[in-house]
């Protein structure tokens, strides 16, 4: 671990020693018998409801932080519930958000939003200040961002099937995949994480599969499933599948799954993508975000 001068060692800059505390780990390990706690939301747009939450991470304060898509604007809660900020609205110009289906929080504590209709990526200070947009690539419908240890940026690019990854201040490194079923390739990818080891999973959705890739976009394995709409990994690197009507705990290693997490009582209207955004906070509870119920969940 880099020493630092807060805890007696050589002085170094704050981030270091955040890194260590947040990133390393920064989520739990999910319980055995994870069951369900509470929910908070409703449909509104209002200060603690919501419209097709699309998705949820957890910032460095513990808050939840919300993709709220139909309101297209970025709703950040304690966890009683209550609204701690929101921000964005809905438009073209710089700060402005159109369907945001996707978001992270970096290790400066900065927002990373996929405003998934403006076809682009945006970062905001925590107080919602709008920072900069993603530059070197051209996006079709982004739907969900991570970020990896050095707090490079990562964007599953659905409908141009790859996956892009970015420096933590917006420059593109490098893409990886294109259209197709073949190992590396994609349809309609929607969702994305990293591990500790920083291997990225990405939900393959329409080819019905998770791929395994290494940090420079190397091919690892594919996991079959369902029909996977969001990934995202514990404390544990234990990785959990947004799986239509459940959630999969699958070994990150070899894919092989642990257990379910049935979701039936989601059921709205037939509707299939419900369950679309999921993460693991630094307690170990599994949050869900419910568009069709309009409420973020959470199982412990």
């Amino acid at each position: 671990m880099t020493s630092c001068a807060v805890n007696g060692g050589c002085c170094c800059c704050w981030r270091c020693c955040f890194r260590e505390r947040f990133l390393f780990p920064r989520s739990g390990v999910v319980p055995a018998e994870a069951a369900f706690v509470r929910a908070f939301g409703s449909r509104g747009i209002g200060d603690g409801n919501f419209s097709s939450p699309e998705d949820v991470c957890v910032d460095r304060h513990n808050n939840f932080v919300v993709a709220d898509r139909d309101n297209h604007r970025i709703c950040v809660v304690r966890r009683d519930g209550e609204s701690v900020r929101t921000f964005g609205s809905r438009g073209t110009e710089h700060g402005q958000l159109k369907s945001p289906c996707g978001v992270c929080v970096n290790s400066f504590g900065q927002i990373i939003v996929a405003d998934t209709d403006n076809d682009r990526v945006e970062i905001f200070a925590a107080n919602g200040t709008f920072l900069r947009t993603v530059r070197g690539s051209r996006f079709h419908q982004p739907w969900r961002v991570c970020v990896d240890h050095d707090d490079n940026i990562i964007v599953a690019d659905t409908c141009n099937s790859r996956v892009c990854v970015f420096t933590h201040d917006g420059y593109h490194i490098r893409s990886f995949g294109k259209y197709g079923a073949g190992p590396q390739h994609f349809s309609y990818p929607h969702g994305v994480c990293v591990d500790h080891g920083g291997n990225i999973f990405v939900a393959d959705t329409l080819n019905r599969r998770v791929q395994m890739f290494r940090g420079d976009g190397t091919f690892v394995r594919s996991f079959a499933s369902l029909r996977p709409f969001a990934v995202c990994v514990d404390g544990a690197d234990n990785v959990f599948v947004a799986d239509r009507l459940r959630v999969q705990q699958l070994r990150g290693d070899i894919g092989t799954c642990v257990r379910a997490i049935a979701l039936d009582d989601f059921t709205v209207g037939g509707d299939d993508w419900h369950v679309t955004g999921i993460c693991v906070d630094r307690a170990g509870s599994l949050l869900v975000a419910s568009r069709s119920h309009n409420c973020i969940r959470e199982f412990r």
